[in-house]
């Protein structure tokens, strides 16, 4: 605090911690308005106040997938009311233990207009097919080779996403019960 008037404050925000968190939100406001608007404060403010948040419409994206045809975000959406954008890696423990709750959601709502959209951000394509052939995931699912996760500043995985048809954040990063109880309310059980 004691560099709050310059832009060292979020220079050192940045280096000296491993990740920006909730609790350094108050550091932030206590810099001051030149600090903010230098270009690491600009830089904390996005780590710390992301945009796409609930109510924000996400960016569109295209993605290729194992057979070489490429789909547009919008095209996924079609005919849908709900899209689930999971992004996830073959290596990611809690990504794989989170998979028999989303089997059991899609099978439960993909008849009344729910889609998920899986994006892995393995670099391996091997890795990838192979833990989509012992999956056996029955959504669409893409191997993020366009920069998908840099575009919606994924940070770590899981990150899941759930917009409405026309591209509206609904809810992010819901998890187990809580992604249940969001599309029951969304779907009226």
């Amino acid at each position: 605090m004691e560099n709050k008037d310059s832009f060292w404050g979020p220079l050192l925000m940045i280096s000296l911690t491993s990740y920006l968190s909730e609790e350094m939100k108050p550091w932030y406001e206590a810099l001051s308005p030149a600090a903010k608007e230098s270009y690491y404060g600009k830089k904390v403010k996005e780590e710390l106040y992301p945009a796409g948040k609930v109510g924000a419409k996400v960016p569109g994206f295209t993605a290729k997938g194992q057979d070489g045809k490429e789909v547009s975000l919008a095209e996924l959406c079609q005919g849908k009311k709900y899209i689930l954008i999971d992004f996830w890696a073959s290596w990611c423990n809690p990504c794989r233990k989170e998979i028999p709750n989303l089997k059991k959601l899609y099978a439960q709502y993909a008849a009344k207009g729910f889609q998920i959209v899986s994006i892995s951000i393995d670099k391996k394509e091997a890795e990838w097919l192979k833990a989509l052939k012992e999956e056996q995931l029955t959504w669409p699912n893409y191997r993020d080779t366009e920069g998908i996760a840099t575009l919606y500043k994924v940070k770590f995985v899981p990150t899941m996403y759930l917009i409405d048809a026309q591209g509206v954040m609904v809810g992010e990063n819901l998890r187990g019960e809580d992604l249940a109880n969001k599309l029951g309310e969304l779907f009226g059980k």
